[in-house]
């Protein structure tokens, strides 16, 4: 006889549930302590985590709003504002939470993210522009792109890069 199948829960899931939650919840403490935060899309994350600057990182929003089962909710805000719902999520449930925040609707405690004093992005999906224009419309805060190219890996060309983007930083 065939032993039945059981489910393996793994051990870590609690673990990195708490760092998950210690993250946001440090986003939070950080603003409130008036420490400058960043909103960061992409691989542009290590530049202020290096320096020590709080950041979140876009699209690892999306599943705490999952956890907390607001993903609808705050798609369905984004779109009450006129934001497409064949646009990218990641900016949608973005752009739900600002909205949702500046007309005073409830929010989660555990969902709320502290306004940025900076959003940084490298221009690698092609939506990302109208993510950080909206962002900056919504709410005031500065935003800026890196330039950072594409290129598969090749050795010879791994300098190249390099300097272009340390060039367009000092910009």
């Amino acid at each position: 006889m065939e032993k039945p199948f059981t489910t393996n829960r793994l051990k870590t899931t609690p673990i990195m549930n708490q760092i998950v939650s210690d993250h946001w919840e440090s986003l939070r403490r950080a603003k409130e302590a008036g420490v400058p935060t960043v909103w960061s899309m992409g691989m542009m994350s290590l530049l202020p985590r290096a320096v020590g600057i709080p950041t979140h990182t876009y699209a690892t929003y999306a599943s705490l709003a999952a956890r907390y089962d607001a993903t609808d909710a705050l798609l369905e805000e984004a779109e009450a504002d006129g934001y497409s719902p064949e646009g990218c999520s990641y900016f949608r449930l973005h752009l739900g939470l600002l909205s949702a925040i500046s007309k005073g609707k409830p929010v989660r405690p555990e969902m709320k993210l502290p306004i940025p004093d900076l959003v940084i992005s490298p221009r690698i999906c092609p939506e990302h522009p109208q993510m950080m224009d909206a962002i900056h419309r919504r709410s005031g805060v500065p935003v800026a792109f890196v330039d950072t190219p594409i290129y598969g890996g090749d050795a010879d060309m791994m300098e190249k890069v390099v300097h272009y983007i340390v060039e367009g930083l000092r910009e």
